[in-house]
């Protein structure tokens, strides 16, 4: 039984690796479905809710308190993104701590928690979960796929860490060195790899390209937190009841399953990936 577990959850990994990565294109042809910061907020209130009520329903508790909940948890996530975007030092950093803060609030809405039983903290490749009611009010968890995403970065040649931008934005940055960064067949001016952001030396605008993907990174972090931790949650409660999968490891599954069925629906311009698409550019200028 224990190598089956080790099987199952071994695949688990190497699913949640293929999860599409998030990248610079050239702008829509066609008018994108986000192109302001109140759009911005009112898109990510809207979801915010819709993925609150929906968690809520599943486990029988009040579709109407957690939707409300959550609108306003999706709002602050959504707040968090346009601020994050703003040139200012701390803006990068502390806009990425606030949509944290909104995503948070719209999972403990969807489990019928208060909105601040437990919120978590982006660090890297890592998340800091602190829950003050715990027995163990302060967790660290490590993702996986944003730990494979930075080895294989610093194992690259063609790459350097950006260590200025790093700090300024609380996530793995990379330049190329003289290289142009390829997606599927196609030369893009960055790509974000779960919470890894590379960058081209070809960029039109590095600044720019950066706060694309910054948002980008934090589109992950709530897809994540909201669909692919609970439902991580529940493999574990069914297939690990005696624990030997250690708790503080993330497979990015919620990445799998919302980018892999965006791209069933519509391949390379499925209805999610313009949306997320659309918000980054929107918040880049």
């Amino acid at each position: 039984m224990h190598i089956r577990f080790r099987r199952v959850f071994l695949g688990l990994v190497l699913v949640a690796s293929v999860g599409k990565a998030q990248t610079t294109f050239e702008p829509f042809e066609e008018r994108p479905p986000v192109t302001t910061n109140g759009q911005v907020v009112a898109w990510n209130a809207a979801i915010g809710g819709v993925t609150s009520a929906i968690r809520a329903a599943l486990a029988g508790h009040s579709i109407q308190k957690s939707f409300l909940v959550g609108v306003a948890g999706g709002a602050v996530h959504g707040w968090g993104k346009v601020l994050g975007t703003r040139s200012a030092f701390p803006a990068a950093i502390g806009g990425l701590m606030v949509s944290s803060l909104g995503t948070s609030v719209v999972v403990n809405a969807g489990r019928d928690s208060s909105p601040l039983s437990e919120v978590f903290v982006p660090v890297g490749i890592a998340r800091v979960r602190i829950a003050p009611r715990a027995v163990k009010p302060v967790r660290l968890s490590l993702d996986i796929r944003a730990t494979a995403a930075l080895a294989h970065a610093l194992g690259r040649g063609g790459l350097v860490l950006d260590w200025s931008h790093t700090a300024r934005t609380g996530t793995p940055v990379f330049r190329t060195q003289l290289r142009r960064i390829v997606v599927d067949g196609d030369a893009v001016q960055g790509v974000a790899i779960s919470t890894v952001v590379l960058v081209s030396d070809f960029a039109e605008d590095y600044a720019a390209t950066l706060r694309h993907e910054m948002v980008h990174v934090q589109q992950y972090l709530f897809v994540q937190e909201a669909i692919g931790k609970p439902l991580e949650d529940y493999l574990r409660a069914r297939l690990d009841r005696k624990g030997r999968v250690p708790r503080w490891l993330d497979f990015g599954l919620g990445a799998f399953v919302v980018y892999g069925t965006d791209e069933l629906i519509g391949r390379r311009d499925g209805p999610y990936r313009r949306y997320i698409e659309s918000e980054a550019e929107a918040l880049k200028r």
